[in-house]
């Protein structure tokens, strides 16, 4: 009972990762189309500028044809990032058994688990807790077949009840009871030997399933946690660059509006893209971060109900 509680219990928090991962994943999704907005409102910005300049003659038609250009690049990546994010949420939904597509709101709440001690850490997991659920089951069936060979005692009894007359029997009583003892002595039998080595083999066998799984599950809270640091540091870089990308882009649209030498139409397509790259790294690192973190908290067996 309790090894089917457990396997039901690890397929049910594999589902709740799944569904995790795709609320994540649709919240990276959704923040993909701020950017692409937040982009497409600089180029139509930039077009306008260069528009102007172009008519009163202080600019070219190659800085129109440029700023348009960056416009249609911006709108067809807006459009990608609503059909990823549409994507995402039918995700979202076939995982939560709904009907239509769901609009996830907010931001992050998870926090790393704490750093317990390694043994405390694997203990909470399911497939480890599963192992050793599978020793102690096959412990028992050895226990179990170890009885085989001991001396058993049978006790049995029957009542009778005389229908014809009784005079037969020399007593008036018509009703008879019979008690029977069976002592029973086995010396031996192969097919039981072979079940011995058998249940002997399974237990050891299900020993070395559980060191294995253990190894295994150490290693792979290792792993998630030099992850999970990885990814944060990554973060902290690329916010840095996303500042300066933006910095340098408000910098080149003020001098191009202020037609001053140092600002022209190239310096702000560049500007543009170096931001709009900038920024879609940013939500890949911070989603990489969120799905390391989940992986992190899975690892080291932390129940997903309520977490998000």
């Amino acid at each position: 009972e309790e090894i089917s509680r457990l396997q039901v219990e690890q397929v049910r928090q594999l589902l709740l990762l799944s569904v995790a991962q795709a609320f994540f994943q649709a919240l990276s999704a959704r923040s993909l189309i701020d950017v692409h907005q937040a982009s497409m409102s600089a180029a139509v910005r930039h077009l306008e500028i260069a528009t102007m300049r172009s008519s009163s003659g202080t600019g070219s038609l190659l800085d129109v044809v440029r700023a348009r250009t960056e416009l249609l690049t911006s709108l067809e990546e807006h459009r990608h990032a609503l059909m990823a994010f549409d994507n995402a949420r039918d995700v979202l939904a076939t995982l939560c058994g709904l009907k239509g597509l769901p609009l996830p709101r907010g931001t992050s709440t998870l926090k790393a688990p704490a750093q317990d001690s390694p043994p405390v850490l694997v203990g909470k997991r399911e497939d480890v807790r599963l192992a050793r659920q599978q020793v102690a089951l096959a412990d028992l069936r050895l226990t179990t077949t170890w009885m085989l060979f001991l001396p058993s005692l049978s006790a049995s009894w029957q009542l009778t009840w005389q229908i014809t007359d009784p005079a037969s029997f020399g007593s008036l009583d018509q009703s008879r009871w019979y008690v029977g003892l069976a002592l029973r002595v086995p010396i031996y039998e192969q097919t039981r030997h072979a079940e011995l080595d058998e249940r002997r083999a399974a237990l050891r066998r299900s020993k070395l399933t559980a060191l294995d799984v253990t190894g295994q599950a150490l290693l792979e809270i290792r792993i998630a946690r030099r992850t999970y640091a990885d990814t944060m540091a990554r973060i902290g870089t690329t916010r840095q660059k996303a500042e300066l990308s933006e910095r340098s882009l408000k910098l080149a649209m003020m001098a191009y509006e202020n037609g001053t030498s140092s600002g022209s139409s190239l310096d702000i397509t560049d500007a543009q893209r170096m931001y709009r790259a900038a920024q879609v790294e940013l939500a890949f690192r911070r989603f990489d971060s969120q799905l390391a973190l989940l992986t992190l908290l899975r690892a080291v067996g932390t129940d997903l109900t309520g977490l998000y």
